[in-house]
């Protein structure tokens, strides 16, 4: 980050947040809702027995169907560091796999997936690397809270989704303080009280990000968007989705030209005149 401070995974292990695989299963025939559930039971048990690392068997859920004849499952997991090109790589071949496997599985119940084929983002999909240390870091209690910042620059009403860092998918969805795995984790042992117990925001309300998460703590003049910004690893995992991370990245695009053309430091920049551009291009602040 430009030599800038920063934050990196979890206390006390410093890990990170699953990685996953978002490929497109294609050419199916139509009809295929006669096996939807069958195909959903196998790829259960599949999990079940441990044979696909898979946190949801749902393959046909809301959000993963492009017409009839496309999907885009969101449901693979890869435990790894993201700064790792060893990793990166195993991650990439090892999700890879898990894919076909799922492709298979929908051949063999199914004829309509007969001519179905697969295809691949660029690159495995990271959830969590670095974390800017910035002015503020937004963290559960802005989450659970609905806490609503002055200088907040974007809204969000995303819970806190963090995918199992050691990689689990038996028994486990999410990570949280009563996770039902029976395998060993060092932070159910020793450091419960640091795993969320409730995740969510309140009932239809929201909480904002502060353009304090966007500025570096050491470093004049940088700004951070996306899923690198200041935020605490739990919450980190309620703004790393498109959403926010489209917002924030709005915000420090408009916040960087006002400090141009202003010649002013992106800490003396007008927030509320921020905002106000921010919603003249359509953005909720």
């Amino acid at each position: 980050l430009s030599g800038g401070k920063y934050y990196f995974g979890r206390r006390p292990d410093r890990k990170v947040q699953s990685m996953g695989n978002m490929f497109r299963i294609s050419n199916i025939c139509e009809g295929w809702e006669k096996d939807k559930e069958k195909i959903m039971e196998m790829l259960e048990e599949e999990r079940r027995k441990g044979n696909l690392s898979i946190y949801n068997s749902r393959i046909f859920n809301k959000g993963s169907c492009h017409g009839t004849i496309d999907f885009t499952p969101n449901m693979t997991r890869f435990s790894g560091n993201p700064l790792s090109v060893k990793d990166l790589t195993e991650g990439e071949i090892f999700l890879r796999e898990q894919a076909y496997r799922i492709l298979n599985i929908c051949k063999e119940v199914s004829e309509y997936f007969k001519n179905a084929y697969i295809s691949f983002p660029a690159q495995i999909g990271i959830r969590e690397s670095r974390r800017l240390k910035g002015l503020y870091s937004l963290n559960e209690n802005d989450i659970l809270k609905g806490i609503k910042h002055p200088d907040g620059i974007a809204k969000s009403a995303y819970w806190i989704d963090i995918h199992c860092p050691l990689g689990r998918t038996k028994n486990v969805h999410l990570c949280k303080s009563d996770c039902p795995t029976d395998k060993p984790c060092i932070m159910l042992e020793k450091y419960r009280h640091l795993l969320p117990t409730y995740l969510y925001p309140p009932n239809d309300d929201y909480y904002t990000i502060p353009y304090r998460c966007l500025l570096s703590v050491n470093i004049q003049n940088l700004l951070a968007c996306g899923r690198c910004v200041s935020a605490t690893h739990k919450g980190i995992s309620a703004i790393r989705v498109m959403a926010p991370c489209m917002a924030t990245g709005q915000a420090a695009g408009i916040a960087a030209s006002l400090s141009v053309k202003e010649r002013k430091k992106l800490t003396e920049i007008d927030i509320e005149r921020l905002k106000r551009r921010i919603r003249k291009q359509g953005g909720d602040v």
